[in-house]
């Protein structure tokens, strides 16, 4: 005797639970609306159930009580009587209602039931696709991923209570004096996001090109391990050596080119160094690299996912953005828009998904690195939100948008060693200006001294 494939067997359902569900509604007709927020029609495995409780439910649309006669009235006009049975088999459900049962619970039982089958019909979905091998390996474990996500999430969205909610937000605000989401480390951009960066954020790191947005995302990863948070650092366009590279010179103060110049290092820069790699060894929280070439959103995935449920990292960096590509067999998206649309949402979806930040360093548009807006030959503006790359997506998708702009660039002043970090989008705070220090040969950023210090 052979296995039969899982889609030539019978779904799983319980005939018994329906028929009780059913059947208590119609003793008990007050609980309609609760039921009715627990299942949904197509929980239903029976057809002829279906058609009980589709009636049901335009019966309670038409501001109608739900029962007995009610029902067998609607099903006489709309000529759907004999779908549940006829008269007989409603009395029969009727009569097999018992009076004071937990209908939640065989609600509960109806509802599993249908998500058994969902995930099912799914897993036989992705079974074609991988026969078929029009899609990769790699879409297809994120498809299943998303699939069970979807579904997870369609049954918790029952409707909540305001005074529940307003339990919750004042929970929320007392224990906020307290806790906070991730920290930077870096007082003057810590102060006006005065929230940190919370679990489903999707905050936007924009700079040109040598503003130093890959040196500032390594800052930032460097001194939220030091605060004790584990980090994944996406890396699509340095490699992992060049990422451990620029940690050790920031935070042993040594000049990048004095560690790939081959040149001899002195004592003390060998024991600053030192001290930087045992705090990154075991003094801190871990930081785990990926240095991955060429990545689709599906790959991307998949490796967030593993830096967030394997190696327990409570945020994850991105570097960079335009370097991520949708998966090849996506042939809906075709302009560089679609693709700069499709990457926002995925990343979002993915803080989302996680529950952690994801910090995406972006390269703003050309224009940004000309004076009033197009003239190359007046000094460069500050960046602004306009100036976000091919879509308006990336403006909207994310929950902060952080500019970094360095006028001394520009200016060509040795002695200017200002940064500021434009905070030109903050859902839940204030636009702003955190002003930094900027080193550029051990690539670090740290707090501006006070003026007269």
């Amino acid at each position: 005797m052979t296995d039969s494939p899982a889609f030539a067997r019978t779904p799983p359902n319980s005939p018994e639970a329906e028929r009780a569900l059913l059947g208590g509604l119609l003793v008990e007709p007050e609980s309609f609306d609760d039921i009715a927020s627990q299942v949904e029609l197509a929980d239903f495995y029976l057809s002829a159930h279906r058609a009980l409780f589709v009636t049901m439910l335009e019966i309670r649309d038409a501001r109608k009580q739900v029962d007995p006669v009610t029902i067998l009235e609607a099903l006489g006009k709309t000529g759907r009587l004999d779908d549940v049975g006829g008269k007989e088999a409603l009395h029969a459900l009727a009569a097999g209602g018992a009076l004071g049962a937990d209908l939640s619970e065989y609600a509960t039982i109806v509802r599993e039931r249908a998500i058994s089958r969902g995930v099912i019909a799914a897993a036989n979905d992705l079974a074609r696709k991988a026969y078929d091998g029009q899609v990769s390996g790699s879409s297809l474990v994120e498809s299943m991923r998303a699939s069970t996500t979807a579904l997870e999430r369609s049954r918790s969205d029952a409707a909540v209570s305001v005074r529940d909610l307003l339990d919750d937000a004042f929970a929320d605000i007392a224990s906020s004096v307290t806790t906070r989401g991730i920290v930077t480390g870096l007082h003057a951009l810590d102060e006006p996001i005065s929230t940190g960066f919370e679990p489903g954020q999707l905050i936007l790191v924009g700079a040109r090109p040598g503003m130093g947005k890959t040196a500032l995302g390594v800052n930032l990863a460097m001194r939220i391990i030091s605060a004790g948070t584990t980090v994944g650092f996406l890396s699509f366009e340095m490699t992992r050596k060049q990422v451990i590279r620029r940690l050790l010179a920031s935070m042993a103060s040594v000049p990048m080119k004095r560690l790939r110049g081959g040149t001899l290092l002195t004592d003390a820069e060998y024991a600053a160094l030192d001290v930087a790699a045992q705090a990154l060894r075991g003094g801190c929280a871990p930081l785990y690299i990926d240095d991955g070439s060429g990545p689709n959103t599906a790959v991307l995935r998949s490796k967030a996912r593993a830096l967030v449920e394997r190696q327990g990292c409570g945020i994850l960096f991105v570097d960079h953005l335009g370097l991520i590509r949708p998966p090849s067999s996506d042939r809906t998206i075709r302009s560089t828009v679609d693709v700069v649309s499709h990457v926002s949402r995925e990343l979002k979806a993915l803080a989302v998904d996680l529950r952690v930040p994801v910090v995406a360093m972006c390269q703003l548009s050309r224009e940004a690195a000309k004076g009033n807006r197009g003239d190359a030959n007046s000094t460069p503006h500050e960046p602004t939100l306009t100036d976000l790359r091919d879509s308006g997506s990336l403006e909207q998708d994310a929950d902060m948008v952080l500019l970094l702009h360095r006028p001394g660039y520009y200016t060509k002043d040795p002695y200017d060693v200002t940064a500021k970090v434009i905070i030109a989008k903050q859902r839940d705070g204030e636009t702003g200006v955190a002003k930094l220090a900027w080193n550029g040969q051990t690539q670090r950023f740290v707090d501006l001294a006070p003026e007269g210090a």
